[in-house]
């Protein structure tokens, strides 16, 4: 249902508000990956090859609790519990593929959590 007031025009922003060319700071590096591939697929297979194959199991070796981790960081670590491979993670977290792949790199990066092979 359209609006019954007409849309406010201001030739100048309030006071303290950022310019058009102002940007938010860029993350720190550690926080992105070191890889920068073109497409979803060729992210998902460049990050499959730094943390190893999907049977590869992720444990947490850092004191999460006194660190400070973005919500969807802290969503895929609830899933790392020294059991579940990666592919059992890609699984059950409803998140897209790349997107838990990037955070365990980034646990990995940053030696939140390490890789292990799962045992035979």
């Amino acid at each position: 249902m359209p609006s019954a007031r007409p849309p406010v025009v201001a030739s100048r922003p309030p006071p303290g508000a950022p310019t058009p060319s102002a940007r938010p700071p860029e993350p720190a590096q550690s926080s992105r990956p070191s890889i920068a591939p073109t497409n979803a697929q060729e992210l998902e297979r460049a990050l499959l090859e730094k943390l190893g194959p999907v049977t590869n199991v992720p444990v947490i070796i850092a004191d999460v609790s006194k660190l400070n981790l973005d919500h969807r960081v802290a969503f895929v670590l609830r899933f790392i519990d020294a059991i579940s491979t990666i592919d059992d993670i890609l699984d059950v977290s409803g998140i897209a593929r790349v997107d838990v792949l990037r955070i365990l790199d980034y646990l990995v990066t940053n030696r939140i959590a390490q890789m292990h092979d799962r045992a035979p």
